[in-house]
């Protein structure tokens, strides 16, 4: 009983304990040790790589966002410009002399002009010419106007400026090129006008 309670008193300790491991028991624990550092290790590494991993996709992601949003807006920003120079072409079409047939037209309503505003019209087409190289399928069509106070008007020139002023503002462009008036101030009784149309060459 004494030699139980001997023992029992001395206690066990770690070193003790330790030196009466089997030498197959401490390699199992070193292993296992060992093992388990290995495991703790690539955990961390894990850890550190997905984070990294998941910040760059999530910068690639915003990349391909931002991508997408600078090619819609180029996508958008090319649409607009083709439409405006779309509408700017069709506008520049709008004020041509599309044949002869169109410029008969167009003096018939400046004769119908005349009456309207008590002078008379007489009209002049000069040769026509090419525009200049820049204007490709471009024809230049020369007119002279010369118009003639009624002879019961003694002054014509409120009815000179009412013409010119109308005859400009049609559809069809019109380059006013001179005007030269007969007469002394607004008693003037003849007004002559040179301006040229410009007129789409048939294709």
């Amino acid at each position: 009983m004494r030699s139980t309670l001997a023992i029992l008193n001395r206690g066990i300790t770690p070193k003790s304990w330790a030196g009466r491991l089997s030498p197959e028991c401490k390699k199992r624990i070193l292993v296992a040790g060992m093992a388990g550092l290995s495991t703790l290790l690539l955990w961390w590494s894990l850890t550190v790589r997905w984070s990294l991993i998941a910040e760059a996709q999530s910068r690639l992601s915003s990349s391909l966002a931002l991508s997408r949003e600078i090619a819609a807006l180029d996508a958008d920003w090319s649409e607009d410009e083709a439409q405006a120079v779309a509408r700017a072409r069709a506008n520049i079409e709008r004020q041509l002399v599309h044949n002869y047939e169109h410029l008969g037209q167009w003096l018939t309503q400046v004769l119908h002009l005349a009456r309207e505003t008590g002078v008379h019209l007489k009209f002049q087409v000069k040769e026509v010419r090419a525009a200049s190289p820049d204007l490709s399928g471009i024809r230049v069509i020369p007119l002279a106007l010369t118009l003639t106070a009624d002879d019961s008007n003694r002054s014509a020139y409120p009815a000179f400026m009412t013409f010119l002023r109308r005859v400009t503002d049609m559809e069809v462009y019109v380059d006013l090129k001179q005007v030269t008036m007969v007469g002394q101030g607004k008693g003037a009784q003849t007004m002559q006008l040179e301006l040229e149309m410009w007129m789409q060459e048939a294709a």
